[in-house]
């Protein structure tokens, strides 16, 4: 039988979703349910009355064991109406199959006339927007499947938006909404984002609900609800990851290995220890993040017994460039390897990061360019080397010549003592010769007396001329005398 699966409700899938919103003890009419996986839960777990409608004949058979009542028939005939048209539902459960109806929107409105005031109605629908799809889509591939997202028996595609769309246009509102998330790698399609131009891939890793593989939705009838809406649907969810190696001799494995989703906008990545760390590790291989990164790697440290830190140094990295704690990876699968390893018992490894940019599809361009503008700083680097080496003989030379300027300076202030000292002399000399002048002038003024004195002599005799000759005489010695004063 096509659809006879366990029931897993210890992960997070639709039925287990589904299963979370129904009250114990509920009237419940199941729509689609194969083989009764879910409604043996329902009837023996919960304790609800459950009443089925199956297509297959023998799915039925097998789910007739856990229900009040079985009908096997086309839900769009809509004989069911009639069977159940005297009881009254709790919920109406829809899982995976509202995508195999011509009308889906009918039906959900019919659902109305057996539904409680306040009962609700749960769908799952599988989502034909997931990223899986669209990378065959971008490389012409669309090829349904036995089961899963392109199951070859459905009608109807959905996406978030004509889902709601529809809900509206049935006279439903939401209460409750959340979703089934899956990587490419856990879809039933053999897709990688590497199948994608660089140009895309970030921006198809990014895309709103493009990990979205199933939305799961509680609807009630009515415009709007007493209870509210809660929505848990991520628009965004985890696409990169971190993974933790432990090598205990024989290398790397997936067995031997932690994981765990990260955001990029994280600036701590703490990847818990589990059994392996019990045992002597050879090394450990960090995994920080499952794409191309340019980031920053602040430190990395092992936790021990009692919060004792252990720094942990790298010992091999498939880097493309690296400088002071900064970082390019551009391999899709960045990678430090440690190897001296405390023999201590650990609980977790610890990255303190700065993510710059991730998935870079112009990632060669700007590794490029760091290298370009790294190898002309250093040129640069070189250059002004020479020019410091330069600058230092100047400054040699210069501090020769200050002391070669000290030594004139002072000889300058001798010299200049010398000056002054001779400049005082010159004046005292000055003021001799001055003196000198004057008492020269003096007798000068005395010869000159003296002068007309002989000659008055050379024309009177004192014999002839007496009186005349002594007062001559006396006037004489009388200027003589006031010279010889000054």
């Amino acid at each position: 039988m096509k659809y006879d699966f366990d029931l897993d409700l210890s992960t997070a899938n639709s039925l287990s979703i589904l299963a979370s919103r129904i009250k114990a003890g509920s009237t419940v009419l199941e729509f689609g349910p194969a083989t009764g996986r879910f409604t043996k839960h329902l009837k023996q777990n919960l304790g609800c009355k459950v009443y089925i409608v199956e297509i297959d004949p023998d799915s039925a058979a097998h789910a007739s064991l856990y229900a009040e009542e079985t009908l096997v028939g086309n839900i769009e005939e809509n004989e069911w109406l009639t069977r159940f048209s005297n009881i009254s539902f709790d919920h109406i459960i829809f899982a995976d199959v509202l995508e195999h109806l011509i009308d889906p929107t009918q039906v959900l409105v019919n659902c109305k006339n057996i539904l409680k005031m306040d009962g609700t109605v749960l769908i799952s629908v599988p989502h034909i927007g997931h990223n899986s799809i669209l990378i065959n889509l971008f490389n012409n591939k669309f090829e349904y499947q036995k089961i899963g997202l392109l199951d070859e028996t459905h009608l109807k595609f959905f996406t978030k938006g004509n889902l709601e769309k529809m809900i509206e246009e049935s006279g439903y509102t939401s209460i409750f909404k959340d979703a089934v998330y899956k990587n490419l790698e856990e879809t039933e399609f053999n897709v990688f984002f590497d199948q994608l131009p660089k140009s895309l891939q970030y921006e198809f890793k990014n895309r709103e609900y493009g990990n979205v593989y199933q939305f799961v939705y509680e609807i009630q009838s009515g415009e709007s609800s007493l209870l509210g809406e809660e929505d848990y649907i991520k628009r965004q969810s985890d696409i990169y990851f971190s993974q933790l190696y432990y090598d205990l001799g024989e290398g790397f494995s997936e067995e031997l290995s932690t994981k765990k989703p990260i955001s990029i906008k994280e600036k701590t990545i703490r990847m818990q220890a589990n059994d392996d760390f019990k045992s002597p590790l050879k090394r450990i291989r960090f995994d920080f993040i499952n794409t191309n990164a340019i980031l920053y790697i602040r430190k990395v440290y092992a936790v021990g017994p009692n919060l004792t830190i252990f720094p942990l140094v790298w010992s091999e990295s498939n880097h493309h460039f690296e400088k002071n704690d900064f970082f390019i990876f551009r391999t899709e699968d960045p990678q430090l390897i440690f190897e001296e390893i405390p023999e201590n018992q650990l609980s977790e490894i610890v990255m303190e990061v700065e993510f710059i940019q991730v998935d870079l599809y112009i990632q060669d361009l700007i590794y490029q360019t760091i290298i370009d503008q790294t190898s002309l700083i250093q040129r640069q680097i070189k250059e002004l080397d020479v020019v410091n080496t330069q600058l230092n003989l100047s400054l040699t030379e210069i501090e020769g010549l200050k002391g070669r300027l000290n030594e004139l300076q002072n000889l300058n202030n001798h010299l200049k003592a010398s000056h002054d000292e001779e400049k005082s002399k010159n004046a005292r000399n000055t003021n001799q010769i001055n003196e000198m002048a004057r008492k020269m002038t003096i007798l000068d003024s005395e010869n000159e007396a003296l002068r007309r004195y002989l000659d008055q002599l050379l024309f009177m005799s004192p014999y002839k001329h007496p009186i005349q000759f002594l007062k001559l005489r006396k006037e004489y010695r009388s200027d003589w005398r006031e010279l010889s004063n000054d």
